[in-house]
Parts: structure tokens; C-alpha cells; sequence
């Protein structure tokens, strides 16, 4: 397992990454500081089938930060500042960072490569696509259906990439809410 990264290098990277973050910075740290120590404890488990060699923290913040910054998108300052002080939403997005990082560092279907896999609708759709192909790759010599539906998740898990190119260029267009 690697290191908690320090906070000032935490706080460094979070702020050249985006400045923005800047107010949140306790609240992330705090955050990614769980994180780190949930997954830390569950990989250590004796009776846990799970278990991970290392966390890469930069890609652990980035999945921290694309959810925190997806949950709050739209709100004021105010209600950012209710999000972070309610203690079942910071406990939710801990899970679901928890959850998509470990699932996608693990049941990794194929290696390829998205532009930004750390958007909450990419990863999301990610987790569930390679999901869906992992259990469907087990069963795919008892039925021939399955092969059709394997064939189909698969054209879905290649369109992945699509969906940041839209992304990119509807921002572009100026047609992006």
C-alpha cells in the first residue's frame, strides 16, 4: 500500500490541478485522508477476497474530486458549504469514490484508454459496462444469447470514449450548460 500523501503536497497538487478547490481543501483532504485509510483497512482484511498492492493516490484524488466537484456542480457557496458539513453526503461520496476506484482498479475488463475516465458519467458508466462484461464473459459459453449481449456491452464499452469527444465538443460549440 502507498503513503497518505502530506498535506501540503496534497493541498499542491489539489490547487494546481484546479484553483477553484481552494475553499474545499480541508474537506477534500479530510476526505481522501478516509479513503486512503478505508481502503487501506479493507485490503488488510484476512477474510476479504479484495485486495490491492498499492493506491495510487493521484488517481484516487482524481476520482475524489471529479465526484465532489459533480455533486456540488450548480450549487452555491452556501450549499457547497451544507454538503460538506452533512455528514451522510461526505459518507456517500467517500463510498462511491471508494467503490468506483476499487472496481476499476480491480475488474478492470481491458486496458484502453478514455481522455478523462475520472468524469462522475464516464467512470460511472465505465463500472457498470465492465461489470456487466465480466459476468457476461463468464457465461458466454452456455448461451449463444449471451454472446449477442457481450457483443452489444462491448460496442457500448467502446463508445465510452465518445461520450468525452461530445463533451469537448459541445464545450467548444458553447451549446454545454
Amino acid at each position: 500500500m502507498s503513503d497518505k500523501l502530506s498535506r501540503p503536497l496534497f493541498d499542491s497538487f489539489l490547487t494546481d490541478l484546479d484553483p477553484n478547490q481552494a475553499p474545499h481543501l480541508d474537506f477534500l483532504y479530510g476526505a481522501y485522508s478516509d479513503l486512503v485509510d478505508g481502503i487501506t483497512e479493507m485490503s488488510n482484511q484476512k477474510d476479504n477476497a479484495i485486495r490491492l498492492q498499492n493506491i495510487n493516490s493521484l488517481e484516487l484524488i482524481l476520482y475524489l474530486l471529479g465526484e465532489f466537484t459533480y455533486a456540488t456542480r450548480g450549487f452555491d457557496a452556501s450549499k457547497i458549504e451544507e454538503f460538506k458539513a452533512n455528514e451522510k453526503m461526505a459518507e456517500m461520496l467517500i463510498n462511491v469514490t471508494a467503490d468506483k476506484y476499487i472496481s476499476l482498479s480491480i475488474f478492470n475488463h481491458k486496458e484502453r484508454k478514455i481522455t478523462n475516465r475520472y468524469l462522475p458519467p464516464i467512470s460511472s458508466l465505465e463500472l457498470y459496462v465492465n461489470l456487466m462484461l465480466n459476468i457476461l464473459s463468464q457465461y458466454q459459453s452456455l448461451f449463444a444469447d449471451l454472446q449477442f449481449l457481450s457483443r452489444a456491452d462491448s460496442i457500448a464499452f467502446q463508445s465510452v470514449p465518445l461520450f468525452d469527444l461530445l463533451d469537448c465538443t459541445m464545450e467548444i460549440l458553447g451549446d454545454c450548460t
